[in-house]
């Protein structure tokens, strides 16, 4: 696997990224045949079989197993065991789990999207692109083993394939702005109500490695191993809503004496009234004030990049991050400098000043603000 960075523009190739945002993002799903050496820059057996090796990181809660449509219980794959904390857990234990994969059951592996260069970076690719935070599941399936039943999910699903093959069946159904939420969510109702609900076919596709899957979230979907094993990545997207804005500005109501204070009996209907009124007049002075607006956007904005790091030990400091968000060719800055931030999605001013040691802090300062003023870099 190559330490080459994996740029959002690389990864939906032959697709633009304006293309996708234009057409599909949150509309619709695409498909974008690929090639293995895409998929290979990312993750493949070695890097999976390394993270299973990785035994102090899974549990019942980390790791997942599903045979024919049932989640395992931890019971069938675990042990006790304890976690690197000490508290006691249900251990994964790695010869069952291989028993359980030679009899067909698919293994799933949680919240991966830090721990290999390759799962890093494309999942900073996707960070930069979509100002959302990603989270990322590994799913390995043997073939005629169906892991889960037709179903929607409460992101949007970006899934890359490493290995094999594997058919996936979209339905023409979508449950609209489905959240992690009772009532709001895939598990909240009976397979029956799924059945149903997920319409009729609209198309199938086989992955091969590299192809990506865009599916926006609430579209009804179900895959099967086509292949004798296979291996794919699902990175998904936890992206603000209305109802964190509501959450952000209720977090701060405390401070106002108003919303502090007693409501008046129920039974005095007019007064108890007139009180609701008034709050509801100054909530809507709040809600409205560009200030809150701009928490929300600072708030969306920590969380989009809250995985980001980018340690050059033994320099201890972690150094200012950014993000390309233009063409840093318009900017006029030294072409070899541009050409070098085209080729990235993301970068810290300790790699900038490393690959360019000749320009000098200094002038390399004067690069970024130039790119700045031009909507070229922003501060991640």
């Amino acid at each position: 696997m190559t330490d080459a960075p994996l740029t959002f523009r690389e990864l939906i190739a032959p697709v633009t990224p304006e293309a996708f945002f234009a057409e599909h993002h949150g509309r619709r799903f695409l498909h974008v045949p690929g090639d293995a050496a895409r998929a290979a820059r990312v993750m493949g057996w070695d890097d999976f079989s390394g993270l299973l090796d990785m035994t102090a990181l899974w549990s019942s809660t980390s790791m997942k197993l599903v045979l024919d449509g049932r989640t395992l219980e931890a019971g069938e794959y675990c042990s006790p065991g304890r976690n690197r904390d000490g508290h006691a857990i249900d251990a994964a234990d790695l010869e069952r789990v291989a028993e359980h994969m030679a009899e067909g059951a698919t293994v799933v592996l949680d919240l991966i999207e830090t721990l290999t260069p390759g799962l890093r970076a494309a999942t900073g690719a996707l960070e930069n692109a979509t100002g959302a935070l990603i989270s990322c599941n590994a799913y390995c399936s043997r073939q005629a083993h169906p892991a889960f039943p037709a179903h929607f999910d409460t992101m949007d699903v970006y899934a890359l394939h490493i290995a094999g093959e594997k058919t996936w069946r979209i339905y023409e159904g979508r449950f609209e702005h489905p959240i992690q939420q009772a009532g709001h969510d895939y598990p909240s109702f009976p397979q029956e109500h799924h059945d149903e609900a997920k319409g009729a076919l609209a198309t199938e596709v086989t992955l091969r490695p590299g192809d990506l899957l865009y599916l926006p979230r609430g579209v009804y979907h179900e895959a099967l191993a086509s292949s004798d094993v296979c291996l794919h990545l699902s990175f998904g997207t936890t992206e603000a809503t209305g109802l964190d804005f509501i959450r952000n500005v209720a977090g701060d109501l405390a401070a106002l004496a108003e919303f502090r204070q007693v409501l008046p009996r129920f039974d005095d209907e007019a007064a108890h009234e007139a009180h609701l009124t008034r709050l509801a007049g100054r909530l809507h002075e709040i809600l409205t004030d560009p200030h809150a607006a701009a928490e929300m956007r600072d708030d969306q904005r920590r969380r989009a990049f809250a995985n980001l790091a980018g340690f050059r030990l033994p320099a201890a400091e972690l150094g200012p991050r950014f993000r390309v968000i233009g063409d840093a060719r318009t900017s006029g800055i030294d072409q070899a400098v541009a050409d070098w931030l085209n080729q990235r999605d993301q970068f810290t001013w300790t790699d900038l000043v490393a690959e360019f040691p000749e320009r000098g802090e200094e002038g390399l300062a004067q690069d970024i603000e130039t790119l700045s003023e031009a909507g070229a870099v922003e501060p991640a």
